[in-house]
């Protein structure tokens, strides 16, 4: 994984607001389109970022690095197959699977255990929801609201 899979795609937040030139000049350019991004563009095309719980004015934000949006993108990671595994009534060995997914992710594990906690604790489920929430903080120190959800 590159650096650049975790900076904000503010192309796409741009263009939930209405204002779709970064983006399309994104698309359009040959380098890859980050992680990031496409998870932003299928949160938008899903509804999950109009569906996001808006923030209280003036609530304090925690600082959405790219390192804590690598750390969330782990943590979904995680509950996603442990989700899938339950939801098939397989046995796994969680501990194995948490070890496998923080090397995947460059994380220690005790970290990425600490960080699935506080993951599930605030009801976050998969990486659109983890793209929401930086959506709704983006918006909140931006002061920009979507103006259509499709362009």
């Amino acid at each position: 994984m590159h650096e650049y899979d975790f900076a904000d795609p503010v192309e796409v937040w741009r263009a939930v607001c209405g204002e779709p030139s970064d983006l399309v000049a994104l698309l359009l350019h040959e380098d890859p389109v980050s992680r990031r991004t496409r998870i932003a563009m299928a949160a938008w095309l899903s509804g999950a970022l109009e569906n996001a719980p808006k923030l209280k004015r003036g609530a304090a934000l925690d600082a959405l690095t790219p390192e804590r949006v690598r750390c969330d993108a782990a943590a979904a990671n995680y509950c996603r197959v442990v989700g899938w595994v339950r939801e098939r009534g397989f046995d796994i060995d969680e501990d194995s699977l948490l070890r496998q997914v923080a090397r995947k992710w460059q994380l220690a594990p005790a970290a990425l255990r600490d960080h699935v906690t506080r993951f599930e604790a605030a009801g976050l489920k998969t990486a659109l929801d983890v793209e929401a929430r930086a959506f709704r903080h983006w918006q909140q120190r931006t002061g920009r609201a979507p103006r259509h959800t499709f362009p």
